[in-house]
C-alpha cells in the first residue's frame, strides 16, 4: 500500500513540532539565544518567533492552585442563665445628701472657751454663737499691739465713726473689751451676749493708722 507523498510530509511536520530536545547541561541553550525550529522546547525554553527573529524564551509555568479547605465553624456554646440568690434588679444605692456650703459652727453657752486670734489686719474667730455667757481665749499672733472690742451692730460699715474710720464708741453699745495685747501676748474675756448682731474689732489708732479701718473687724451673729 502506497502512502501519498503529501500525507507523509504533513506527518513529518507534526512530529517535528512535538519533538522536545534533550536538556542536558552541555546542549541546553540560554534564554534569548537564536533557534531554528519554532515550537521546540529545550531545558524549559521554547523556540519562539519574536518579530523577525527566532529565539528561545522561558516556557511559562502553569500553577495549579490548591483547593481551599475552610475550617469548620464551631458555634459557641449557649451560656445558661445565671441563677443568683440575689434579685436580678438591684435597688439603687442612695447616697447621703451633701451640702457644698457648710453651715458655720455655732458655739453654745457653757461650751469650752472660744479661741480668738488677732493679727494684721484680721480677727479669726467663729461667727455664730448661742446667747448667754461666752468666754474668749485671745492671743495676739501679729507683730503689732492689738485689743479686742465687742459692740452691738450688724457690721463695721454701719457703725458710727470718727476720723480715719475709728468707731465712735460714745454712740455704740459696748458689750465687752480687753486691754492691749503686745505681740505674742494672750488674755481672756467673758461677755454676756443676747440674741442679735455684734461686731468684733480692734480699736487701736496709731497716727493715721486705724486697725479697724484696715480690716481688723468681724461681724458675728448670736442666736
Amino acid at each position: 500500500m502506497k502512502v501519498p507523498v503529501k500525507r507523509v510530509a504533513l506527518l513529518a511536520i507534526a512530529v517535528s513540532s512535538l519533538w522536545v530536545a534533550p536538556a542536558d547541561a552541555a546542549t541546553r541553550p540560554k534564554a534569548g539565544a537564536a533557534c531554528t525550529k519554532v515550537g521546540v522546547v529545550v531545558g524549559g525554553l521554547r523556540c519562539t518567533t519574536v518579530g523577525k527573529r527566532k529565539i528561545y524564551r522561558p516556557v511559562p509555568a502553569v500553577t495549579t492552585a490548591a483547593p481551599t479547605t475552610a475550617a469548620p465553624t464551631t458555634a459557641a456554646p449557649t451560656r445558661a442563665p445565671s441563677t443568683s440568690a440575689t434579685s436580678a434588679t438591684s435597688s439603687p444605692t442612695t447616697l447621703p445628701a451633701t451640702n457644698p456650703t457648710a453651715a458655720p459652727t455655732t458655739i453654745a453657752q457653757g461650751a469650752a472657751p472660744v479661741k480668738v486670734e488677732l493679727s494684721e489686719w484680721a480677727i479669726k474667730a467663729p461667727q455664730v454663737y448661742k446667747a448667754g455667757l461666752l468666754s474668749f481665749d485671745l492671743k495676739n499672733i501679729g507683730e503689732f499691739a492689738h485689743d479686742f472690742v465687742v459692740v452691738e451692730g450688724i457690721s463695721y460699715e454701719d457703725l458710727p465713726k470718727l476720723r480715719a474710720g475709728a468707731v465712735e464708741e460714745a454712740s455704740v453699745k459696748i458689750a465687752g473689751r480687753t486691754k492691749r495685747f503686745a505681740a505674742g501676748e494672750a488674755g481672756k474675756l467673758d461677755v454676756q451676749l443676747k440674741p442679735g448682731g455684734y461686731v468684733f474689732y480692734c480699736s487701736i489708732i496709731f497716727g493715721p493708722t486705724n486697725h479697724a479701718e484696715k480690716g481688723q473687724v468681724l461681724s458675728v451673729t448670736v442666736q
